[in-house]
């Protein structure tokens, strides 16, 4: 990926290439981020904290959903420029050269769908955390029920 922005910013020179490799490189370094939450979650004993992690993953997640899509859609407006250039100037290797340019696009756009799912599945561990939490509560609530119905103290 990062060969091919840097051979198309070589063909597009104002600076917009730059751009998709900073947003692409802060989306990477978010998504490492809520990946480092993730795997420290997994094996942190207090639940309170645990839903507390899985979000703060979310968040970290749509970060870089969001960077991962304003990404492609620069790339796509740079490669959408670039092809009606090429389209009235080369028509021989047009074939070639959209080939390359659009597995920029692609890939952005797989990215933001894996971030999104990460954010979905962020959410969701959140949520059976809290799940079980209050499953815990409601099942130390009847232990703690003498015969009669009331709660012991």
């Amino acid at each position: 990926l990062w060969a091919a922005i840097h051979d198309l910013s070589a063909s597009y020179p104002t600076g917009t290439l730059t751009a998709v490799e900073v947003v692409s490189f802060c989306s990477l370094v978010w998504a490492m981020v809520g990946a480092l939450i993730s795997i420290a979650t997994r094996r942190q004993p207090n639940q309170s904290l645990k839903k507390r992690n899985w979000r703060l993953c979310a968040v970290f997640s749509l970060l870089s959903f969001a960077c991962s899509l304003v990404a492609a859609l620069v790339w796509l407006s740079v490669t959408t420029d670039l092809w009606y250039e090429e389209l009235f100037s080369n028509l021989e290797t047009q074939g070639v050269t959209l080939n390359i340019k659009y597995h920029g696009f692609v890939f952005q756009v797989g990215s933001s769908v894996l971030a999104g799912l990460a954010v979905l599945l962020s959410l969701f561990s959140a949520s059976r955390v809290e799940q079980r939490n209050l499953s815990q509560v409601e099942v130390e609530m009847d232990h703690a029920r003498s015969k009669d119905g009331d709660i012991i103290v």
